[in-house]
């Protein structure tokens, strides 16, 4: 609760009013409580934020209390300070099915296919962090799709996106969206060469589940891009889980194991060194990388 306001000299009625922080507040139209986690998790000192390392850093993030709720008449129907862009997703959704027409072009005697599947960790060089508050991101996983033949090469990439971002990362579904991720940063890549039949598997895969919901916990970009990796794999690849609140109360009694991007650059980190060539051919650089462009569309 805020101290009382203290009057100051100035023109009558005038007064100076203290520094509010907002911890809560309770939306009517979908009937949750949502709550600044940095507030709750640091004990409202400002600066704070859950990883995977029990660190924690400069941010703000929101989220929708367990079973939250509240009357109508205690309603805030629009607040833009809670809308932060996690992860920048402000590029026009693709039509899926417009890109995956362009590997038609190539023709499929004597082709060779390639599916990657990439991850952009939060805070390079620092696995063990699943958000980076200093640019309000969660880091990202995605899908390369190649195929070229007879001095032609088609090349699209897809990632799996909230439609238009996300208040908080707890267990909501929300609009998603497929978008064009040529040039996007990575940290690790996992390049399995594969057959026109598991290529086509793979392509399958993307359409059915390219207008999932999206859920930070249960159906996030990583759960879309293996799942995408994985059709098209003889041998399905798994990652490590990463814990993810699911409630403002403390962990662990509120968590959820999630499927994420430093799960997945763990893997690759992991199959590299073990020289394991099962999966496809494992990359971590070291340095931060950016993957080539697309093709784009094809009516």
């Amino acid at each position: 609760m805020a101290k009382p306001v203290e009057e100051v000299e100035g023109p009558a009625g005038e007064q100076t009013l203290p520094d509010v922080v907002v911890t809560s507040y309770t939306d009517g139209d979908t009937g949750m409580d949502w709550y600044w986690y940095d507030g709750l998790y640091s004990g409202g000192t400002g600066g704070g934020g859950y990883n995977t390392g029990g660190e924690t850093g400069g941010g703000y993030t929101y989220g929708p209390a367990s079973g939250g709720g509240g009357s109508s008449s205690n309603t805030i129907t629009e607040d833009n300070t809670i809308v932060i862009e996690v992860e920048s997703n402000d590029e026009f959704p693709i039509k899926v099915e417009d890109y995956i027409k362009c590997f038609s072009l190539v023709p499929d005697a004597n082709a060779t296919y390639n599916i990657t599947i990439l991850s952009d960790i939060p805070v390079n060089g620092d696995p063990s962090k699943i958000f980076d508050w200093s640019s309000n991101s969660p880091g990202h996983s995605f899908i390369q799709l190649n195929k070229s033949g007879e001095g032609q090469s088609v090349q699209q990439n897809f990632g799996f996106y909230p439609e238009t971002g996300w208040k908080a990362p707890a267990n909501i579904s929300i609009d998603s969206k497929v978008v064009d991720n040529a040039g996007h940063e990575f940290n690790a890549s996992l390049t399995l060469t594969i057959s026109s039949s598991q290529f086509q598997a793979a392509l399958n895969k993307i359409q059915a589940i390219s207008e999932y919901d999206y859920n930070i916990t249960t159906w996030n970009c990583t759960d879309f891009a293996l799942s995408v990796f994985n059709a098209a794999s003889s041998s399905p690849l798994t990652i490590p889980l990463i814990p993810i609140p699911t409630s403002i109360y403390p962990l662990p009694t509120n968590i959820t194991l999630s499927n994420t991007p430093q799960g997945l650059y763990e893997e690759i980190q992991s199959l590299q060194a073990s020289h394991n060539t099962s999966y496809g051919t494992a990359d971590v650089p070291g340095v931060c990388g950016y993957v080539g462009g697309s093709h784009g569309s094809c009516n």
